[in-house]
């Protein structure tokens, strides 16, 4: 059986880890940027996610089935 990269992506038994790791991926990105656009990053990014807890996991599940679609 051949699963398309779409399949695997939004397999329901994979999406929780799929979302997980895209959620790791931005804090990646976020705790790498630099200089003085990067404290404007993080501190814009613990603002967020101080008044909404989980909103960035659930803006990744979310726009899941629109980014795997531009795939």
């Amino acid at each position: 059986m051949s699963e398309t990269l779409k399949q695997l992506l939004l397999d329901p038994q994979r999406r929780p880890n799929v979302v997980n790791d895209c959620q790791q991926l931005i804090e990646d990105q976020v705790a790498a940027a630099a200089g003085i656009p990067g404290v404007a990053i993080k501190g814009g990014y613990k603002v967020v996610k101080a008044i909404k807890p989980g909103i960035i996991h659930d803006a990744v599940d979310g726009l899941l089935d629109q980014f795997v679609a531009k795939l």
